[in-house]
């Protein structure tokens, strides 16, 4: 079994595409894919760290198969 971390956009190099603009022009119906329901645009990759943190932990050790939202509630829009 495995786990797995489902972070939203995160602020980092990668996290600024250049692509996405130009994207969300010719298709603005994309746009609340992009939107996290917190007041947030990214997150901090200390956000997802801390996470993978835990999952490698002693305090997670009976923590088998999960996917974890770090996603800000993105989620449950």
């Amino acid at each position: 079994m495995a786990n797995v971390v489902l972070p939203t956009g995160v602020d980092t190099a990668q996290g600024h595409s250049r692509v996405l603009p130009g994207l969300l022009e010719g298709r603005p119906d994309l746009g609340p894919v992009f939107m996290n329901s917190l007041p947030v645009e990214r997150i901090e990759s200390a956000d997802v760290s801390n996470v993978l943190l835990f999952l490698a932990s002693d305090d997670a050790r009976y923590v088998t198969g999960i996917a974890m939202p770090v996603d800000a509630g993105s989620t449950i829009r």
